[in-house]
């Protein structure tokens, strides 16, 4: 047994363990309406982090009218495919290719986006099965997709804005590649058609070989049954280059950013009465003030209570006093009583016997 489960291991490629849904995140990308000053959401789409580069995508999902994004919002993808995503890492964008439709991002924190995906640096020919991991949006719904996200940042910076943090959830689509573009120049691959199924939002994200390791970038959707793949292993070099600028925001814009997506702290207010508690409450408040008024007023004056602290017990004795006192009684009648009372008691009383160890029996009780 163990010697089949080394087997396996040896025939099983190590990527294959790091492919999975924690390298995909969902890419929103913002502009600044330095008239409004606020920030407002232009594109959606998906991104994969790279070993050594930072986060791949396309460079339509971060430009808009020919302008690069001025601020980023990464959300990261739930290993549970079942739920959605979080988006609380804002970032921004590093570079863009003048040529391919590519583009850099890295978070503002400058920490990396671990795990990383493995890059796949071979080449892949027709007929090779591959999987496309995204984040496709639906602004309808009964399409390909999730809508959670375009509904939630649609309206960022309004009044019905809910501070919610939600993505959509981690897509997966799976097909084989059914045509590869080779460059004249170069002799490598630089796009791959494939049938995997994509949609809005897929753009950006990661296509992965059979064995989990990274080799595009989902583009562009060709009718309804194809799609183009962007070969990254040409831009590998450029994106290692471009990987190490400084990434740069206004301080206006992340202040912004700050103010809407701070939680604000719950009220501490009492909890509404209900109309039939609240009418209720009221009632009472009526019958205690009209009892209040039907007492007469007191007219005597309340007698004070000295308090604990002031209170100390007097030590003098009290005075002598001359005059007889009528509980005593006189000695004379004080032996009648007694005899009297031994009379009524010897009555009453009937004796015990007790047997002593003589024989003889003793009489005890009476007086």
């Amino acid at each position: 047994m163990k010697f089949l489960l080394l087997t396996l291991l040896t025939l099983i490629p190590l990527s294959t363990l790091a492919a999975s849904a924690d390298e995909l995140y969902q890419v929103i990308a913002f502009q600044w309406d330095s008239t409004k000053q606020k920030l407002i959401p232009t594109g959606f789409g998906s991104g994969t982090s790279v070993h050594g580069i930072g986060l791949i995508t396309n460079k339509h999902v971060v430009e808009a009218n020919g302008k690069t994004a001025d601020f980023i919002l990464l959300c990261k993808a739930n290993r549970r495919r079942t739920k959605n995503s979080q988006c609380t890492i804002p970032a921004s964008v590093t570079a863009t290719h003048p040529d391919y439709d590519v583009a850099i991002i890295h978070p503002l924190n400058k920490k990396p986006l671990y795990p990383e995906a493995a890059i796949k640096r071979s080449s892949l020919s027709a007929g090779d099965p591959l999987r496309i991991y995204g984040f496709p949006y639906s602004p309808e719904k009964g399409e390909f997709g999730d809508n959670k996200a375009y509904n939630n940042f649609e309206t960022f910076g309004t009044d019905q804005w809910k501070n919610s943090s939600l993505g959509d959830k981690l897509t997966i689509t799976r097909g084989t590649i059914q045509l590869v573009g080779v460059s004249t120049a170069t002799g490598e691959d630089i796009i791959y058609l494939t049938d995997a199924k994509v949609d809005h939002g897929s753009s950006g994200g990661g296509a992965f070989d059979r064995t989990g390791k990274y080799f595009g970038i989902p583009t562009y959707k060709i009718a309804e049954d194809y799609s183009g793949v962007i070969a990254f292993s040409p831009l590998e070099s450029w994106a290692k280059e471009q990987s190490k600028q400084k990434t740069k925001i206004s301080s206006e814009i992340l202040n912004y950013y700050k103010s809407q997506t701070e939680q604000k702290p719950k009220s501490t207010s009492s909890r509404k009465l209900t109309t039939s508690r609240k009418s209720r409450y009221i009632r009472q408040i009526s019958q205690k003030e009209e009892v209040a008024e039907v007492q007469p007023k007191r007219t005597s004056p309340r007698r004070s209570i000295p308090s604990r602290r002031s209170y100390t017990r007097s030590t003098t004795t009290p005075a002598q006093t001359t005059e007889p006192n009528t509980l005593e009684t006189p000695p004379g009648q004080l032996s009648s009583r007694v005899s009297s009372l031994r009379q009524r008691f010897s009555q009453n009383y009937k004796p015990r016997k007790r047997r002593e160890s003589s024989g003889s029996v003793k009489y005890f009780g009476a007086p």
